[in-house]
């Protein structure tokens, strides 16, 4: 069997770093993501601390090579101070991973005004092709890439990636599927993978029961539909069709991390169980002869 970096965000390995670190490493998994609640521990560190820090899991066996950017943030904010702090924000959070030797930050692109406040569309694509612009600028001369993500109401698909990242010029920012967003809408996975291409450079995996079922009519970041569950729906009952997805990853030749993006799966008495499981499962799912 081919062996594909499987790996799971670190909050899944528990809600204090360490111990998710150890729980990780104890179940066999030799990749991860770092979460959003572990990100912003990090970002709160010194650089000597953060330093140690990365000493100390890689040490312990842990590759932490992909991460989630700071979210709740709007990069096509159509006020001028928030989009300024937007990318503030953004930016130390990038030098920080960058110091943790991450090379994939994955970030949502934002631009709900458009939806709920009646800013005209292409305005606010122009702020997020200006935004992403400043960005791919700041990474130039770095490993880490940025990876913009799909979310399902304002980047429900390609295309609206592609136009950010060409809008931008960006020939430095990659693309980040989150195939759980993905089936939140009527788009597909494998023609999603495919168009992506080499520009793919982080998996958020996780599944759900499919497109919305409950109305969404005000400006957020949650959707309630959004489970982040494993693996276990069928397409027939709505999940995503992994074995259409694994098999377009196959063809493309990607060769980032196949994370998957869940949060605290339960108590600690079951957690070295379920994570052991996951790790069996995403070889199953992904792994070709």
């Amino acid at each position: 069997m081919n062996e594909k970096k499987i790996a799971v965000s670190t909050e899944a390995g528990g809600k204090e770093f360490w111990a998710a670190v150890e729980n990780l490493t104890k179940c066999g998994f030799e990749y991860a993501e770092i979460s959003l609640s572990h990100g912003e521990v990090m970002v709160g560190l010194s650089a000597n601390e953060r330093q140690e820090a990365r000493r100390r899991f890689e040490d312990a066996g842990l590759k932490i090579t992909q991460g989630h950017l700071r979210n709740r943030i709007d990069l096509g904010n159509a006020l001028t101070a928030k989009r300024q702090e937007a990318l503030d924000i953004t930016r130390q959070w990038i030098d920080t991973y960058a110091e943790l030797g991450i090379t994939a930050g994955a970030i949502h692109v934002g631009g709900w005004q458009a939806l709920y406040e009646n800013i005209p569309s292409q305005q606010v694509l122009e702020l997020q092709c200006d935004s992403v612009r400043q960005l791919a600028e700041h990474t130039r001369n770095m490993p880490l890439r940025v990876a913009l993500e799909n979310t399902p109401d304002t980047a429900p698909g390609l295309p609206e990636l592609l136009a950010i990242i060409d809008g931008a010029g960006a020939d430095n920012i990659g693309i980040c599927l989150d195939i759980g967003h993905l089936n939140l809408t009527p788009n597909q996975a494998d023609e999603f993978i495919r168009g992506a291409g080499k520009r793919l450079i982080a998996l958020h995996l996780h599944d759900n029961t499919g497109m919305h079922v409950t109305a969404r009519d005000t400006m957020g970041f949650w959707y309630k539909d959004d489970l982040h569950i494993p693996p276990i729906f069928s397409p027939k009952k709505g999940g995503v069709d992994w074995n259409a997805a694994a098999a377009a990853l196959a063809e493309i030749a990607y060769s980032g991390l196949y994370n998957f993006e869940l949060g605290n799966p339960g108590p600690d008495s079951s957690r070295r169980d379920f994570l052991r499981w996951l790790r069996t499962a995403g070889q199953n799912i992904f792994s070709c002869p």
